[in-house]
């Protein structure tokens, strides 16, 4: 699902798939500038504007201090944890069954989401280097 705005499917180790260069944020889709500058989210290694990798988390392998991450990679991240935690559902006579929705599945209503109220499709040139 995030190769849809040019993103691997699985987190990047640092450096090992990222998009080298970009005109545009692939969130947002704003032009790069100098004042408008280019962030790499550190979980999947796309190229995004300032306003759209202001979260900070604490990754594992990304040494000890929160690093930039974009807005879709966030909203992921919450939901992992939150499944984490086991969000418990119902399952038929006093059982209770831990339910989780597949990782596509939360990307799709993100990504749709934040489509629909942009009403834009962001780039995505995604080159892995080397």
């Amino acid at each position: 699902m995030l190769e849809k705005i040019g993103l691997p499917a699985k987190p990047s180790l640092r450096g090992n798939t990222w998009v080298v260069d970009a005109s545009h944020s692939q969130g947002c889709t704003s032009q790069f500038t100098f004042i408008n500058r280019k962030h790499h989210c550190r979980r999947r290694g796309g190229l995004f504007c300032n306003s759209c990798t202001r979260q900070k988390m604490f990754l594992r392998g990304q040494g000890d201090s929160p690093v930039r991450i974009c807005e879709p990679c966030e909203k992921l991240e919450e939901a992992a944890r939150f499944e984490g935690h086991g969000h418990k559902t119902r399952a038929g006579r006093g059982s209770l069954k831990l339910t989780s929705k597949p990782e596509d599945e939360v990307l799709n209503q993100i990504l749709g989401n934040d489509r629909k109220e942009s009403g834009q499709e962001p780039n995505s040139n995604v080159v892995a280097s080397i």
